[in-house]
Formats: structure tokens, C-alpha cells, sequence
């Protein structure tokens, strides 16, 4: 059976592979270097992001009868309105809230931040008595999550294009099909960005080192529209 991967994925494995060959050259296993100037390769993707009249609907929707569901639910909406990551939502303990706002440090930099608590947070955390159950492996996050978005009817039609076994390929598909682990942390940093918070302040919380970055990571089509908006 052909497997075709994106562009992307092919550019990922040769950067695993470069990474490999790099540390047999440093060992002085290989001395074959041309590869060096192999080109990796990377393409832009179409990533979504939830608005906050989505993310009402995400949070509003009947889940009662089924209890994984449920719970997906409310680890998306926690990164959706937090933008941590899993590993620093685990942390959060009610001494970290204080005054209407979580504070504590970030895992992977160790940097010290201090996040407004969403009502929508507040409520997650009393409902689980501020200690949140496991996550879930990526892989079921992302089944169950799309899932949570159906049941929402999170169904607008979006367009996605990207190259796929070296073709150009567009596909329309309903937006919670696209919906994943990272499209919580996405959507707050784009909702945060176009309710006009400081873009420092937003990258302190998401961990990115650079502006470029950060207007990368977010919903391009999003940032544009608003900062025509600010600007005419």
C-alpha cells in the first residue's frame, strides 16, 4: 500500500535524520557530510483556531452522557483560556489562585507567570476540586476532542491546502475535524491578540521567545484583519 506524507512530515524526518548523522559525524562513525546541504523541507500550514463564541459552544454542549468526552472538554477549554500546557495545568492547586489570577511557574522554562482567571477556568477547577484527572495519550485527545466539536456543531466549512506526496492538494472539510490539543493553545493566544492585549504579555504566558514566532503560531488571517482594524 502507497503511503504519501505532507511536506512537512518529509521535512521532519529529514531533520531527524540530519540530527542522527550530525551526532555519528561527532562520534567519528560518519564522514559523510553532503548532506548538509540537503534542503528540509517545510511548508505553511492552514491551523484554526476557536473564536469565543466557539469556545461557548464547546463549553455549553451536553456531554453528560459520556464522561471522556466530558473530560476532553474540559482539559481543551482549560488550555483554550489558560495557554498552558498540560504539564503546567496538572500543577495548578487553589493556593496558585489568588486575587483573580493563577500564578505559578511554567515547567518547561521555569519562568514565573500570572495568568486572569477566566470564569470558565474557575469553574473547571472547583468541578474537579482543583485536582484534574490524568490526560489522555495526544492521539485520543485529538479523536475525542474532534468529537466534542461535533457534538458542538463546530461545522463551519474550512479550507485546507497543503502537499501531500509531493501534489498540491485543497480539501474542504467541517472545521471540527480539524480541531486538536494544539488549537486550545492557538485559539487563546489569537482571542487574547484580538481583544488587544499586549503581545508581550501573551508570549510570557505561551512561551514564545520571539514576535515572528508568536504571529506565526497564531491564526495569520485573524491578526491581519485586526491590526487593519486598529490601523485604519
Amino acid at each position: 500500500k502507497k503511503v504519501s506524507f505532507t511536506q512537512n512530515s518529509v521535512g521532519k524526518y529529514i531533520r531527524a535524520l540530519k540530527v542522527m548523522l550530525n551526532e555519528a559525524t561527532k562520534e567519528g562513525v560518519n564522514t559523510y557530510t553532503d548532506y548538509n546541504d540537503f534542503h528540509v523541507f517545510a511548508e505553511e500550514v492552514d491551523n484554526i483556531y476557536l473564536d469565543e463564541n466557539e469556545l461557548l459552544k464547546i463549553n455549553e454542549v451536553d456531554l453528560a452522557g459520556s464522561p471522556s468526552l466530558d473530560k476532553v472538554r474540559d482539559w481543551f477549554l482549560l488550555l483554550a483560556w489558560t495557554g498552558c500546557r498540560f504539564s503546567d495545568l496538572e500543577k495548578i492547586s487553589k493556593t496558585d489562585i489568588k486575587d483573580g489570577f493563577i500564578t505559578f511557574r511554567q515547567q518547561k522554562t521555569n519562568t514565573k507567570v500570572t495568568i486572569p482567571l477566566h470564569p470558565v477556568v474557575k469553574e473547571i477547577l472547583e468541578k474537579y476540586e482543583y485536582n484534574m484527572p490524568e490526560p489522555i495519550s495526544n492521539q485520543k485527545f485529538n479523536d475525542y476532542v474532534k468529537e466534542v466539536g461535533k457534538q458542538a456543531k463546530i461545522d463551519d466549512s474550512e479550507t485546507i491546502t497543503k502537499t501531500i506526496g509531493g501534489v498540491l492538494t485543497t480539501n474542504q472539510m467541517p472545521k471540527y475535524e480539524l480541531i486538536s490539543s494544539h488549537t486550545g493553545r492557538r485559539s487563546f493566544c489569537t482571542n487574547m491578540y484580538k481583544r488587544g492585549l499586549p503581545t508581550l504579555m501573551i508570549m510570557s504566558i505561551s512561551g514564545h521567545k520571539t514576535e515572528k514566532s508568536f504571529l506565526k503560531y497564531i491564526n495569520t488571517i485573524s491578526w491581519m484583519m485586526f491590526y487593519l482594524k486598529k490601523t485604519n
